[in-house]
Parts: C-alpha cells; sequence; structure tokens
C-alpha cells in the first residue's frame, strides 16, 4: 500500500483522508493515540480507554460465562476485546454500526431479533442482551450476552458493567 502525503498546519495538525478514516471507522471526535516509533516513524492508532483492560475483559467475560452459561463478548468502541463461548477468532474484529449506534444511547437494550455483532458476523445471534459501559458520560464499550437471560443473569452483567465502569473513572 502506498502512502499518502499530507503537510502539517501551522498549529501543528494532520488531516486523516477520509477513505483511511472510513476503512478503520474513525468517527468524530474519537480519540487517536499517537506513539513515537523512531526518529524518523510515529505510529497513529485509536485510542481505548479499555483496550488497557483486554485481560481484565476476558476475566469478565469468563466470569459471565460461568455465571450465566452464554455466549459473552466484551467491547470498546470500536473492536471485540474478549469473548467467551465463541470461536476465539472474533477478539480483534470490528464491531458492527447497529451495535455501536444501540451502545451510544446508553441504556440497557434486548431484542428477539438477530443484530450483528461485527462487520463480518458469521452466524445468527438471535437474542442479544446489550450492556453500555458509561463512564463520565462517555461510552466506553459494553457487555453483550447472547439468549434469554434471568434476572440473576442480569445482575450479573450489571455488576460487570459497574467495575469496569469505576475503573475508568
Amino acid at each position: 500500500m502506498a502512502g499518502i502525503v499530507r503537510r502539517i498546519d501551522e498549529l501543528g495538525r494532520i488531516v486523516i483522508p477520509k477513505e483511511i478514516r472510513r476503512t478503520m471507522v474513525i468517527r468524530d471526535g474519537e480519540q487517536l493515540e499517537m506513539v513515537q516509533i523512531s526518529s524518523t516513524e510515529i505510529l497513529v492508532k485509536k485510542f481505548s480507554q479499555l483496550g488497557n483492560f483486554e485481560k481484565l475483559a476476558q476475566g469478565y467475560c469468563n466470569t459471565l460465562r460461568e455465571l450465566t452459561k452464554k455466549k459473552v463478548i466484551i467491547v470498546d468502541k470500536a473492536t471485540v476485546l474478549a469473548s467467551k463461548g465463541f470461536d476465539e477468532s472474533i477478539v480483534g474484529e470490528q464491531i458492527s454500526n447497529k451495535l455501536y449506534t444501540i451502545m451510544q444511547e446508553r441504556t440497557n437494550y434486548r431484542t428477539d431479533k438477530s443484530i450483528s455483532i461485527t462487520k463480518k458476523d458469521r452466524e445468527d445471534y438471535g437474542m442479544a442482551n446489550i450492556f453500555p459501559i458509561v463512564a463520565a458520560g462517555e461510552v466506553y464499550g459494553g457487555v453483550v450476552i447472547l439468549g434469554d437471560i434471568t434476572s440473576e443473569d442480569y445482575m450479573a452483567a450489571r455488576t460487570v458493567v459497574s467495575c469496569a465502569s469505576m475503573q475508568l473513572e
């Protein structure tokens, strides 16, 4: 892939081309992280506050799977961070626009219809229960439990969401 050349303006800003923003699903207001690789290279990547909690997210998934016996996924605003009860290759995949939109509503969501979890869904998931992770008014991601859940399952999911929110504040 050939590089795209951009000039830095007088305020030190660089415009990320539209085609890159579209393919990487970079939305307005989204945070990017810059890391200096060498004296001549800078790596720019999507920033995920939850990304720092990948091991913790996997632990939450394992616990929820044990408690609920359901398929569990934890996502940030862009990708799947952890899953239990799925093919592990789902981790790292981009989430669907529908899931992103549901999480932005900042309320728990339940559907009887199948929704896309990732952009490359390979199966029909059926019923989904989505619990956004919100800290300081900002949506950082969500917990998805597939299938019909009990009131105990609901409380377990709410507890995980509360713990993750407190970690982010």
